[in-house]
């Protein structure tokens, strides 16, 4: 049961785990806390449906004190104000961790902040009334003037310029090593940048016969409405596209379409796949044509 209200102003306090701070409004000894303020300490993403689901007397709505229409009022009344919050009891507040997926999950979210609550907050409101908080984590103030600050600050400048230089070089190399195969394959690609799906296997230097098996047996593949049409996820990321063309007697049918991005990934998929199987069979053919007497 919620305890009753006394008359006057209410006591609240606000005590940090971590970064999060926690509103608390404490009545006849008993602590009542903010559920905005619990679901994103724990991680709880929707904080309306998690007091939906307890029960009438482990929640209320709350004017917090600095509205002077300070009341605690049932969770039926509609308190107005920009100040109005939902609390709930200790045990809802137990409730509402006890829900969370990582509750028992030691060292989570959860577990440290019900551990943080039955260790601390509540020893303290039973034994003082209110929760003695510590003052919020002040932040790191520079001061540009202190020569010992500037040198630590401009070596750390210099390290995250070399550690950024380092992935940018990362990243022109494999540009450049990749340069020569999309330069390639612009002689297989249309005005639209894209290819259909026979010339893809010629630009990767696959058998048509065996790719096209490979790309059913994949699932990159299926056959609808007459013609072989890419999964969606994969025309959503840009690999294939699909597009209407004229066929027989003048009748319009779709074909999937390869772009140049899927190019590469078809590439990098055929040669760790069926492709690498095909240039070890190759490999072993040209050892056994260089044997005598084979």
């Amino acid at each position: 049961m919620l305890p009753a209200r006394v008359p006057g102003p209410e006591s609240t306090s606000t005590f940090y785990f971590g970064q999060h701070p926690i509103r608390v409004v404490v009545r006849d000894g008993a602590g009542l806390f903010v559920v905005d303020d619990i679901c994103k300490a724990i991680g709880t993403v929707n904080p309306s449906s998690a007091a939906s689901a307890l029960a009438a007397d482990q929640k209320a709505t709350i004017v917090l004190a600095d509205d002077e229409r300070n009341s605690l009022r049932s969770t039926e009344g509609k308190a107005r104000g920009s100040s109005v919050r939902t609390v709930v009891t200790e045990g809802g507040m137990y409730t509402l961790v006890l829900r969370s997926r990582d509750a028992t999950k030691e060292g989570s979210a959860a577990y440290l902040f019900s551990r943080f609550v039955t260790d601390q907050v509540l020893p303290s409101i039973r034994r003082t009334g209110a929760y003695a908080a510590p003052a919020p984590p002040a932040p790191v103030g520079i001061d540009v003037r202190d020569p010992a600050q500037i040198s630590v600050i401009t070596l750390q400048l210099i390290q995250l310029s070399q550690e950024l230089a380092g992935k940018l070089a990362t990243v022109e190399a494999v540009v450049e090593e990749q340069r020569p195969m999309v330069d390639a394959y612009h002689a297989f690609l249309d005005d639209e940048g894209l290819c259909c799906l026979s010339t893809a296997a010629s630009a990767i230097d696959a058998p048509q016969s065996l790719f096209f098996a490979w790309m059913r047996e994949r699932g990159f593949l299926f056959d609808r409405d007459g013609y072989p049409q890419a999964r969606a996820d994969l025309r959503k990321d840009g690999y294939f596209k699909l597009r209407t063309v004229a066929g027989e007697y003048h009748r319009m049918k779709g074909q999937t379409m390869v772009t140049r991005a899927g190019l590469v990934w078809l590439r990098h998929r055929w040669l760790a796949g069926p492709g690498k199987v095909l240039a070890l069979q190759a490999a072993v053919a040209a050892k056994q044509a260089s044997l005598p007497g084979i």
